[in-house]
């Protein structure tokens, strides 16, 4: 990249909300993204430790310090056992309750999310009374867990998920596009963002709105046109369902397509981010290929009642 788009490092997390549709989450556990918008949003976890606190305190009377304390390890001990219980939770659970989820709640921008923080407060609570049963034996805290003290820890522990929730849907965009990147990004892809727009705009005149389908006649249509221009991949989400308009290249067997991802910016409700697109053969464990790439999200906002997006991968020139 030069000046036009520079290279960020990869914790920026805000983007997934938006840019990852969700025929690419398929089967595939957002611990990682999870983790890292729970470093961006660092002080719900402050908020989630005196919650806790507070909840120790009262259910079994201690002192606030000693609440304090308690909340404070077992989110540690939480923290670094999550590295190995989250992911094997959502790579067993994913398949059976993805469907159920986008079902009811269609493919917006916080559906993920919304779902993993729920998910972590389900599995959090069992763990988190373990470490409490453990460390009172070694403390003498004195902690006695009971179905009535465990069924409180878990409304706290959604409380939390819901303050993260919050937090995800009403934090600003703080990273508006510079004019001179925006005026270079015009300028390279016009025809394309031009169309990608285009489509936006019709998406919803085209969307049944009772189940998501997108009309197979347009689908054809703007396929046929978008395969004349110059995008990597184009995918459309209609609030339900995801659709790939211009595929990916397709890959032999042992092969497989990964992401990495730069600083988002914004215009409006349009994103912009920078990255990479590489091509892995599996089993030899090496690169085939590897481009700069650039995502750009057309999103509804977040106060809209239906959800709308269309996202294109533009492959960047080798100048930039």
């Amino acid at each position: 990249m030069t000046e036009h788009i520079k290279r960020q490092p990869y914790l920026s997390v805000a983007f997934v909300l938006a840019v990852l549709p969700t025929a690419l989450l398929a089967n595939v556990p957002i611990f990682f993204v999870f983790a890292g918008v729970r470093v961006l949003l660092w002080w719900t976890i402050i908020l989630a430790i005196l919650i806790e606190a507070i909840v120790l305190w009262w259910i079994f009377d201690t002192s606030l310090r000693r609440a304090l304390w308690a909340a404070f390890l077992i989110n540690i001990g939480t923290t670094v056992l999550g590295f190995f219980i989250y992911p094997m939770v959502g790579t067993l659970s994913y398949p059976v309750l993805a469907p159920i989820i986008t079902d009811v709640f269609g493919t917006g921008q916080l559906v993920e999310l919304s779902a993993y923080c729920i998910a972590a407060a389900v599995v959090d609570t069992p763990v988190e009374l373990l470490l409490l049963a453990i460390l009172s034996a070694m403390a003498g805290y004195g902690f006695k867990i009971t179905w009535k003290t465990g069924l409180i820890f878990f409304l706290a522990n959604l409380v939390s998920a819901g303050i993260l929730i919050a937090a995800l849907q009403f934090e600003e965009r703080k990273r508006p596009i510079d004019p001179e990147t925006l005026q270079a990004i015009e300028q390279e892809f016009a025809p394309e963002l031009e169309f990608a727009k285009m489509v936006f705009r019709e998406l919803p005149n085209h969307t049944q709105p009772e189940n998501g389908e997108l009309d197979p006649g347009w689908r054809a249509e703007i396929s046929a046109h978008a395969k004349q221009l110059n995008f990597v991949e184009l995918t459309v989400a209609t609030g339900k369902k995801s659709y790939i308009i211009v595929p990916l290249p397709n890959m032999k067997l042992g092969e497989s397509y990964t992401y990495t991802y730069g600083q988002d910016s914004y215009q409006g409700t349009t994103r912009f981010i920078p990255g990479t697109l590489e091509r892995w053969h599996l089993s030899e464990n090496k690169s085939i290929e590897k481009i700069d790439v650039l995502h750009v999200q057309l999103s509804t906002g977040p106060g809209s009642s239906e959800y709308h997006n269309v996202r294109s991968i533009l492959a960047l020139p080798a100048d930039w």
